[in-house]
């Protein structure tokens, strides 16, 4: 995994923030990019976004994060070869 780089870490602590308003946070920063970064990937390879802590342990949580990420960060996504989970506008995993 690449490094983290400082605009990354300031959108994930910007979605901790906004997640802090509907629940207590616990997933990390590192999580919190791993499935940002998988998020805008436009192949739709979400295997490093399930490895993460906050998949295996804080499911609720990682559900939230992907709701609040296809609401207020649909525009990141990647549109080339959008892959088998964006359908009809909204990118989804199929796992909420």
């Amino acid at each position: 995994m690449r490094p983290i780089t400082s605009t990354e870490r300031l959108k994930a602590r910007d979605l901790q923030l906004t997640m802090a308003r509907r629940r207590q946070v616990r997933g990390s920063i590192k999580d919190y990019v791993t499935v940002y970064r998988d998020f805008c990937r436009a192949d739709g390879d979400w295997s490093a976004s399930r490895r993460t802590r906050l998949y295996t342990k804080h499911g609720g949580e990682y559900c939230e994060l992907l709701e609040i990420l296809e609401f207020f960060y649909s525009d990141h996504v990647l549109s080339e070869n959008p892959g088998p989970f964006f359908q009809g506008g909204v990118k989804s995993e199929g796992l909420c």
